[in-house]
């Protein structure tokens, strides 16, 4: 499921309720001693460019397991994976997957479009929506212009798996502008730059890349460094967001969702005081 999705090829895998990494060295033409050299590399600068993409790919799935097992949610969410294990029985089933829908449920049931489509946008937003299925979750809306005014053009749930892997991506590329900037080699974080707002339009990956579209839009004078920063920042506060007591004011969520009805966010409000992060 955390398959390096920006690429055709996989180049490696997290498998999230196994929690073990896979890694396709042989497609860098790395035997296994090649592969621990380069993951134990204590200087990114001294590989090879084919050797730096593997090291990337590796950095990328850690930060997979790392976040399901040393952040507050992945504590939470291996311990329960531990009690199924150990238990095996429909009670503890139960429990793990409160965490385990975060992560695939609505993955698998709330995308919306054809993946094969690109599309333009101008306008995002954070809308809280509901269905019978899923209960209450907030979507990013992308929007259009044209001659008969703003048109919504696709919507994305803000999964789990969308901060997993929107963290996972933004660590693994700002490795690459630190090799640039370590090399001097601004034109190649330009062409960085221009390479993922090609992503941010492909409707397939929107699930992943939502976040960065989202930082993109309200920090357009940013650099792709900061932006990135502010991913890492953000996905982390979420992983590791106290379960007890509410984080931040209600007014905060009040006045932010001030549009929607009012049972909707108390609804989001009980999820957050119950860690559905």
């Amino acid at each position: 499921m955390s398959k390096c999705i920006f690429n055709s090829t996989d180049f490696g895998s997290y498998y999230y309720y196994t929690q073990h990494i896979e890694l396709n060295n042989e497609h860098h033409e790395l035997d296994n001693s090649a592969a621990q050299r380069v993951v134990q590399s204590p200087n990114i600068n001294s590989l090879t460019d084919n050797e730096f993409e593997f090291y990337k790919t590796f950095t990328h799935e850690i930060i997979h397991f790392l976040d399901s097992t040393a952040s507050l949610w992945g504590i939470e969410y291996s311990i329960r994976l531990f009690n199924y294990y150990e238990q095996n029985c429909t009670a503890s089933l139960d429990v793990f997957s409160l965490n385990d829908s975060e992560v695939l449920i609505q993955h698998q049931n709330l995308q919306q479009g054809d993946p094969a489509d690109k599309f333009e946008f101008k306008i995002m937003r954070t809308v809280l929506s509901y269905d019978d299925n899923h209960g209450v979750y907030l979507s990013f809306k992308y929007y259009d212009t044209d001659s008969d005014g703003v048109k919504e053009v696709h919507a994305v749930p803000v999964s789990m798996l969308a901060v997993l892997e929107g963290h996972a991506y933004a660590c693994e590329n700002l490795l690459s502008i630190e090799r640039y900037e370590a090399n001097n080699d601004l034109s190649s974080v330009k062409f960085l730059d221009i390479d993922l707002q090609q992503t941010l339009r492909r409707r397939s990956f929107t699930e992943y890349s939502c976040i960065l579209a989202y930082v993109d839009h309200i920090f357009p004078k940013f650099t792709i460094k900061q932006k990135l920063k502010i991913i890492v920042f953000t996905c982390e506060f979420v992983l590791n967001m106290p379960s007890l007591g509410f984080p931040f004011p209600e007014n905060f969520i009040d006045d932010l969702f001030k549009a929607s009805r009012i049972e909707l966010i108390s609804a989001l409000k009980m999820e957050m005081n119950r860690n559905m992060n």
